[in-house]
């Protein structure tokens, strides 16, 4: 089944570079087929710019839907990638509501200059002392939260 492109709020300073948000909840009484070709199998759902600063939305853990880190993996970051980066917001949520109010307040604050000047945590691989971006469960620059992934 075809689904709609998520609506979503996206001040015009951002450009879109992917976008395979459907407009589909994993809470929705749907095939569960359906749910994994549109939700679960997509580790890039979205991706959107601003400058140096970029937005990354997927889901992680298809195979361990239970696991309690499966789910939406928002991430908000400036640099040239996910390896070589300040991480400033990285979220996760299986709510896509909760996913879409915090990517439209992060596309917001951003706009605004609220992260301009400020440093994010250090992702590098080239420091084997610096956690990937994915071993965060949650971090937080405009919350002050680092929640790691034990």
């Amino acid at each position: 089944m075809k689904y709609k492109l998520q609506s979503l709020d996206i001040p015009k300073e951002w450009e879109i570079k992917r976008n395979l948000f459907y407009d589909i909840d994993p809470m929705d009484n749907l095939p569960e087929d359906d749910k994994f070709e549109n939700i679960y199998c997509q580790e890039d759902m979205l991706s959107i710019t601003n400058g140096d600063y970029k937005l990354d939305l997927g889901w992680y853990g298809a195979n361990e839907l239970d696991n309690g880190t499966t789910g939406f993996m928002l991430v908000l970051f400036k640099g040239k990638d996910w390896n070589n980066c300040d991480l400033f917001e990285l979220h996760r949520t299986k709510s896509k509501e909760i996913v879409i109010k915090k990517m439209e307040e992060l596309l917001k604050a951003v706009t605004k200059g609220f992260f301009d000047g400020k440093q994010g945590y250090e992702i590098s691989d080239n420091q084997s002392s610096h956690r990937f971006i994915g071993e965060h469960q949650n971090y937080s620059t405009l919350n002050n939260t680092n929640e790691l992934i034990v």
